[in-house]
């Protein structure tokens, strides 16, 4: 296969070959740029036409050209023109490598042949820059369309079917990392190709594959660095230095005045350099090309690389790009420049969220043991962790105003990882600095540090820290701060039971994080743990078992975080219909949150869905045991009499379990979350329900959807009894600005029930709901004020429309059928005589 550029035979693309007008193919080379030349070259394509006859007008003109008659131009072009006119079918001029003539005799050839337009007759012309014949021109009159480089550009999908049929299959990662090394140019695709084909390790080629890569290297030497003059590469050079070259930039390293020449040139000539801008202010060198050039400065002249990296250096910094200016001054090995950057705007870099010049920094500064600024550890700590942050610490000088800071971050962080918030206090109390001119930075990170420490313990203060943190982010552009400040109020919101600002907040943090490459900091742990919890309390199950498996992927932010994610996979898990694994990974959850001691909180989280998902499968005495082993930490709250009060109903369906439930009712004993307070209601609601009190029915459950719309929290209202479920859609429509939400609520219960619950009489669901206990048909009767006989009637009744054959396997039909969502123990726990 011929190297790209070079001139080649026709290659009938697919399109040609298949369909549309006949096409005649020129492939240009440098011996076409005279015009006599060119003339003939373009005619004997015409020729070879099968839309062009033996006996037509343009064999005449072929022969007047080979007579080099085609200085009398004017003429001459008339009878091509008049002669292609004649032609009996539309034809197809395809001329490539058009930048072959640019810049000589032929170039105005074919101005001229695309300034006349002829009917029948459509010019495609191939190139790797816009030729100078009048292109403006064309695109008013409406006669160009165009497909730019871009378009031409492989994609992901394209070179894997590109590798497939060269029998070359790769991964889709190995394709796409290929496609960006390439920029999607197929000619250095298809080197790839034949460089794999007689691979014994096609992993180890795909990984190595840059512009030094020798297939392409000659490429690049035969195309473009041989055509070069020394002034002329070192301006190359200078434009291979970063991705995009401002003018400006690239005139400072190459140190010559005729920078812009030559980028110009570089660009018509070579096509690997191009301008970004329509201004041509900018410039971009192939990606290819530049690994290239960059590699054999590194091999042959690092001397003359670092002199242009310490140039780049000076430049960046005099134009207040820090970022810039640490990189260049960190690869040219200059450890007192790099230094002086980094102490005077090391602050600002780690705002901006700027790791890995910070990281590239750090390492020159280490390597060459110089003393390190300790701000450097505060970029560590955020994109390393603690254990980096304190090595840095450790060569930084005592004297350093920003290691107060740095100090102070490390040991509660790493508190609050290793124990939890109530540590974190006394560590935190000396982060915020007074706000002399210059550190600004340095106080929007402590604000937004001691903000996420205090999220949990004292959120009102955290709150206001992280706003004030987030306005100084906005104001100076510094995006690390942002996602922190988003961070902590996330976590600020829903510990207030604000749950959908805190979802807006969570969800910022992982566009941001997703933005800027920051996917495995602890901020994105923090915000899939707010989003896991409100998915999980919104009857999201699905959503909230993704949100677990990527928050389990990073390292914990905080000591809690594994308890919580298990408590949530369970509900999930349970609210997705496996029921038993998910009541034991909540009930693990529960007892690992009261091994490490967490706050209430967390505790009365595990412990109110552990009780719920036990007595959902009939596990009586596995419930008792919840309310008993937290008892300790819960004593006096609002969640130990909702816990108490369910598990009292759930065994005797006693209407005096309400006195128990009193306290988290009236607000004497405080409840930790919404998912309490909508639950006790509820629960309440379900009570006054079977004790006939439909006043009171009513305005408990008008008080549960309010709050569950309040704070998103619906979950205690679709695992409600059936009882309960059949009184909203009984009053379905009588809720006002609530019926929304009990259409959603009752839209899930539908979704998740198995099979049809069959219609059963309100006395039937009376005495099924007593089926679960260890009631006898007796104390049912007194429960129900009915007589026995009644009872058993009623029994016969729900045996029949359930198809059951016995007590048991009535409770395990109507679990089945979502009739029974909570209450009694398990069908092979029942031991009565039916």
């Amino acid at each position: 296969m011929p190297r790209p550029g070079t001139a080649r035979p026709p290659r009938w693309p697919t399109g040609c070959a298949s369909g549309g007008p006949a096409t005649a193919w020129l492939s240009v080379d440098r011996a076409d740029r005279d015009e006599h030349r060119w003339w003939s070259s373009l005619l004997v394509s015409l020729l070879e036409c099968p839309a062009v006859p033996p006996g037509a007008a343009l064999h005449r003109v072929a022969a007047q050209a080979n007579g080099r008659e085609t200085e009398a131009r004017e003429g001459f072009l008339a009878g091509l023109v008049e002669a292609l006119e004649e032609l009996p079918e539309p034809v197809r001029l395809v001329v490539d490598d058009v930048h072959e003539i640019v810049g000589h005799p032929a170039q105005r050839a074919l101005r001229d042949l695309v300034r006349h337009p002829v009917h029948g007759l459509t010019v495609v012309l191939a190139s790797r820059l816009d030729p100078p014949i009048g292109l403006d021109r064309l695109r008013l009159d409406g006669r160009l369309g165009e497909i730019r480089a871009d378009r031409l550009a492989f994609r992901t999908a394209d070179a894997v079917r590109f590798f497939e049929a060269a029998s070359v299959p790769l991964r889709e990662d190995e394709a796409a990392s290929l496609v960006e090394r390439t920029e999607g140019w197929v000619a250095a695709l298809r080197l790839v190709a034949l460089s794999l084909e007689s691979a014994s390790d096609r992993s180890a080629v795909v990984a190595d594959f840059t512009g030094d890569d020798r297939s392409v290297a000659d490429y690049l030497v035969d195309e473009v660095l041989g055509t070069l003059d020394e002034p002329e590469r070192r301006v190359l050079e200078a434009a291979c230095l970063c991705p995009t070259v401002p003018l400006d930039l690239a005139r400072a390293v190459a140190g010559g005045d005729e920078t812009v020449d030559v980028l110009e040139h570089l660009e018509t000539r070579t096509g690997m350099v191009t301008a970004v801008d329509r201004r041509r202010e900018t410039y971009h060198a192939h990606e290819l090309l530049r690994s290239h050039v960059l590699a054999r400065l590194r091999r042959s002249h690092s001397e003359r690389l670092r002199t242009m990296q310490q140039r780049a250096a000076a430049w960046f910094e005099n134009h207040d790009d820090p970022a810039q200016a640490v990189r260049f001054a960190a690869a040219a090995g200059d450890v007192a420049g790099t230094s002086s950057l980094i102490r005077a705007r090391g602050a600002e870099l780690v705002a901006a969220g700027r790791f890995a010049e910070l990281g590239e920094a750090a390492h020159l500064l280490r390597t060459r043991k110089a003393t390190i600024p300790a701000v450097l550890a505060l970029g560590a700590l955020e994109d390393g962790g603690p254990d980096r942050a304190e090595v840095l610490l450790a060569g930084s000088d005592a004297t350093d105003p920003a290691g107060v800071v740095a100090r102070s971050m490390v040991q509660a962080r790493r508190a609050l990882v290793d124990t939890g918030p109530a540590d974190t206090r006394q560590t935190c109390s000396v982060l915020v600095l007074p706000d002399p001119p210059g550190e600004v930075a340095l106080r929007a990170l402590a604000l937004a540090g001691r903000a996420n420490l205090h999220a949990r313990t004292s959120p009102q203060e955290a709150g206001a820290d992280a706003e004030a943190a987030l306005a100084l982010a906005r104001a100076r552009d510094w995006p690390w701060v942002e996602l922190q400040a988003h961070t902590a109020l996330a976590v600020v919101h829903s510990h207030v039971d604000r749950l959908a600002t805190a979802v807006v907040h969570a969800q910022t943090v992982l566009d941001l994080a997703a933005g800027h490459r920051w996917q495995h900091t602890a901020g994105p742990a923090e915000a899939l743990v707010v989003l896991a919890m409100s998915d999980a309390v919104g009857c999201r199950p699905e959503q909230a078992l993704a949100d677990v498996a990527a928050a389990e992927t990073l390292e914990p932010a905080h000591g809690e975080h594994r308890t919580v994610l298990a408590a949530v996979r369970g509900v999930a898990e349970y609210d997705s219909g496996r029921l038993r694994e998910g009541w034991q990974l909540l009930r693990a959850a529960r007892i690992q949150a009261l091994a490490k001691d967490l706050d209430a909180r967390g505790v009365a989280f595990a412990a109110l869905l552990e009780q719920q998902a036990a007595l959902g499968l009939g596990r009586v005495r596995e419930a008792q045991e919840v309310a008993g082993a937290v008892a300790d930490k819960l004593e006096g709250t609002g969640d130990h009499a909702v816990l108490r009060a369910r598990q009292r109903w759930a065994a005797t369906r006693d209407p005096r379990a309400r006195r128990t439930l009193g306290p988290a009712l009236d607000g004497s004993r405080p409840c930790s979350s919404p998912l309490t307070e909508i639950d006790a209601r509820v629960l309440d609601a379900e009570i006054a329900l079977a004790a006939g009190q439909h006043p009171l029915v009513r305005r408990r459950l008008h008080e549960a959807a309010r709050y569950a719309d309040q704070r998103a929290v619906v979950r205690p209202l679709v695992v409600a009894s059936p009882a309960v479920h059949d009184h909203l859609e009984r009053h379905r429509g009588s809720f006002g600005e609530l019926d929304p939400l009990v259409d959603r609520v009752l839209s899930i219960v539908h979704e998740r029930s198995p099979e049809a619950a069959p219609p059963l009489t309100r006395r039937e669901r009376e005495v099924l709901e007593l089926l679960p206990t260890e009631q006898s048909v007796d104390e049912i009767a007194e429960t129900l004020a009915v007589s026995p006989n009644t009872v058993k009637t009623h029994q016969r009744g729900v045996y029949h429309k359930l198809g059951a054959s016995g007590r048991r396997d009535a409770v395990r039909r109507a679990r089945r059928a979502g009739l029974l969502t909570h209450g009694g123990p398990n069908p092979s726990d029942l031991t009565r005589v039916e």
